[in-house]
């Protein structure tokens, strides 16, 4: 079974990146704060009040980025989704009201995302891939009857990745209709 925390808006992924473009700034401004001090202690001038100023700027920097944060919390703090071989269940973060059930026995197509992956924001790369609008947005979208769900989530661990490609090939073997994305 998977267990994902469900997106509720799809502003989420706004306010993320927002978050990471300030994490990709301070990055930049910290790296050209230390070139500088570097450069300071060789060439025997005052670095203090250029210190001075970088932690200020960081500070102001962290200042919006949490409140980045806190705004993007309450699109995922609410829920989590479920999904198995033959439901899936979003439900309140209690665990003890189901708010949308869907059988899949019902549904007419499933799309899936051909690569689930957890986004590793430890590597620079990702960062820059972050500020070039290649978030990776995770979700799987039901059609029934015409109609089409979009199921937004959040991976976790790895464990739940690898738990979703189980689901989505015991999927494939039950004969549902998916259409990989």
């Amino acid at each position: 079974m998977f267990i994902g925390r469900y997106i509720e808006d799809r502003k989420y992924y706004d306010y993320l990146k927002k978050i990471y473009s300030f994490d990709f700034i301070c990055f930049i401004s910290a790296s050209i704060f230390m070139i500088i001090i570097l450069l300071g202690l060789l060439f025997d001038f005052d670095t203090s009040n250029i210190l001075a100023i970088y932690f200020v700027v960081y500070i102001i920097f962290d200042y919006f980025k949490i409140r980045k944060y806190k705004k993007c919390i309450k699109f995922v703090n609410n829920a989590i989704v479920e999904i198995d071989d033959d439901f899936i269940k979003i439900k309140t973060k209690n665990n003890t009201d189901l708010e949308q059930k869907i059988d899949l026995n019902t549904v007419d197509k499933i799309y899936v995302k051909k690569d689930y992956f957890l986004f590793d924001l430890d590597k620079i790369k990702n960062l820059l891939s972050l500020k070039f609008n290649k978030h990776p947005e995770h979700y799987i979208i039901v059609e029934s009857g015409g109609k089409k769900k979009r199921i937004d989530f959040i991976f976790d661990s790895y464990y739940m990745v690898e738990e979703l490609k189980k689901i989505i090939n015991q999927w494939e073997r039950k004969g549902y209709n998916l259409s990989l994305i």
